[in-house]
């Protein structure tokens, strides 16, 4: 198999698991917007965060080298994506928050690693085209980051 057919396949893969991610932290905010109204809000900003994660990475990922692609993908071989039924198992509202808040822990340290291997990408690819576009790929990243966080403060005040 070559390189490139294995890297466009990480890569529809990994868009695939994001739209998915996107969707299921939707299905979360929409659960949780009956028993807190602000956790709703902050997961239902990690969900379109997600989305435009997502479609910056459609557009610029298939820039980038199809053996760096590969290698990226593999350094995030983890899934971003909420644990499915999270929040439907969860009787009480405390455990619920405890569900959503390990997701976004574990979506936390798969952002963290991703971003990594983008800044990695740019600092050792001699190409300056690749390099801008790991550089705003990591940028996005750091954006993404800062909604995920944002709900992980949210949601510390109410555990």
């Amino acid at each position: 198999m070559k390189p490139v057919s294995r890297a466009s396949n990480a890569l529809a893969s990994a868009l695939e698991q994001r739209q998915r991610a996107a969707a299921r932290w939707r299905a979360l905010a929409l659960d949780s917007g009956r028993v807190d109204g602000s956790l709703a809000a902050a997961l239902a900003r990690v969900s379109a965060s997600e989305q435009q994660h997502a479609e910056q990475l459609a557009r610029e990922l298939p820039m980038i080298d199809g053996e760096e692609l590969l290698r990226i993908v593999d350094a995030g071989a983890e899934s971003d994506e909420p644990r499915p039924g999270a929040a439907r198992s969860a009787g009480a509202g405390a455990r619920q928050a405890g569900r959503i808040a390990r997701a976004l822990e574990d979506a936390l340290r798969q952002e963290r690693r991703l971003r990594a291997a983008f800044e990695q990408l740019a600092a050792r690819t001699p190409d300056d085209e690749v390099k801008v576009r790991a550089l705003a790929l990591a940028l996005a990243e750091t954006r993404h980051l800062r909604a995920l966080e944002e709900a992980v403060a949210s949601l510390r005040c109410k555990l």
